[in-house]
């Protein structure tokens, strides 16, 4: 199965424009057992010659204002924003799955009509590199990391997707799913603090690209506001 990942835009020491990928992904989606093509912002979309048969856009930097609850400041990276942009309308036109990390979920959220919030004032605080609980998976509580400044509230979740992980204190979207694209708020190719966790992290990204971007949402508590009927 061949992936096509996206990479952040950056601007390096001598203020040149740059690719960043992090070798963690390499080796996570390579576990996977994927063929991984990785789209510099700095070429155009090759997607007739190779078309994927997966889509990934990873985490790295926080996403446009537009899509913000309110203004903060944000790294620029409108380059990869029309590719991630022009991917994802080719998935959804093609039923190419997608997988979406961190920044990347957030991205979806907004392409789809959904809003993100600076996490500004949470009931219970997150500290970035420090492990919480998520309720996930049919009520079962799973310990994910945390490397985000951004999230996304239940009530601004775009109308087509669905809420599988929940951090319940503070009602923040940790995973949703809609038919063929799944996206997780943690990074499922860092280092959990829990194996048992990460076991089932590694699962749910398996299942999904196996199974070519179907869940089996039985196996889910995927839908709106299931965390009142918990």
């Amino acid at each position: 199965m061949r992936a096509l990942i996206t990479q952040q835009q950056y601007l390096n020491d001598h203020n040149e424009p740059c690719d960043l990928l992090e070798s963690s992904y390499i080796r996570f989606l390579q576990d996977l057992e994927l063929k991984l093509s990785i789209q510099s912002n700095f070429l155009p979309l090759e997607l007739e010659s190779e078309r994927p048969d997966l889509i990934i856009f990873p985490g790295g930097g926080n996403i446009d204002s537009r899509y913000m609850e309110s203004c903060h400041d944000y790294c620029i990276q409108d380059l990869r924003d029309n590719i991630e942009k022009q991917l994802l309308c080719f998935a959804t036109e093609n039923e190419v799955p997608v997988l979406a990390i961190c920044r990347g979920m957030q991205h979806v959220n907004g392409l789809l009509g959904g809003r993100v919030s600076v996490l500004h004032g949470l009931r219970a605080p997150r500290i970035n590199g420090i492990d919480h609980n998520v309720r996930h998976l049919n009520g079962i509580e799973i310990t994910v990391n945390h490397f985000h400044n951004c999230g996304i509230y239940q009530r601004n979740l775009a109308k087509s997707l669905k809420v599988i992980g929940l951090d319940v204190e503070n009602d923040l979207v940790e995973a949703y799913y809609t038919h063929r694209i799944l996206g997780l708020q943690w990074h499922p190719e860092r280092k959990f603090e829990d194996a048992k966790s990460q076991e089932m992290s590694t699962a749910l990204v398996r299942d999904f690209v196996r199974n070519k971007g179907v869940l089996d949402e039985s196996r889910y508590s995927g839908c709106r506001g299931w965390t009142s009927a918990q």
